[in-house]
């Protein structure tokens, strides 16, 4: 009788392999979450910069110019621009260099420079 009671259930040890088995798992999928999220980011950045381009393009061969370098902010309606912050939640930059307009973003720290979530990007990279 005593042999059936043991079959029944599991051991502690059984259930802390168990349990060590999922938080090795999910730690895997949370951290391939993580550097999916990142790359979204930068993704979503690149394709806001390339709508805020074309709207500035479109400007431009309305009014035979691009606008003053000034916030998007400010150009926003002017623009019918739906979006002028990144990513993280600051205003993309906005300059006119040899005729042509740039649109850039800080990346993720905010700071010149930078490697991954945190490199600049600009409309004017040519993996852009």
């Amino acid at each position: 009788m005593s042999l059936r009671r043991r079959r029944r259930g599991m051991t502690l040890v059984e259930i802390m392999v168990v349990i060590a088995i999922l938080v090795m798992l999910s730690s895997a999928v949370a951290i391939w979450a993580l550097s999916q999220a990142e790359q979204a980011r930068i993704q979503r950045a690149r394709l806001d910069m390339k709508s805020i381009v074309q709207a500035l393009d479109l400007y431009k061969a309305q009014h035979g110019r691009y606008p003053d370098a000034q916030p998007l902010s400010s150009l926003q309606r002017q623009l019918a621009l739906t979006e002028v912050h990144d990513p993280w939640r600051r205003e993309y930059l906005y300059s006119v260099e040899g005729g042509t307009a740039v649109v850039r973003t800080l990346g993720a720290d905010g700071a010149p420079g930078g490697e991954g979530e945190d490199a600049d990007l600009s409309s004017a990279d040519p993996e852009h």
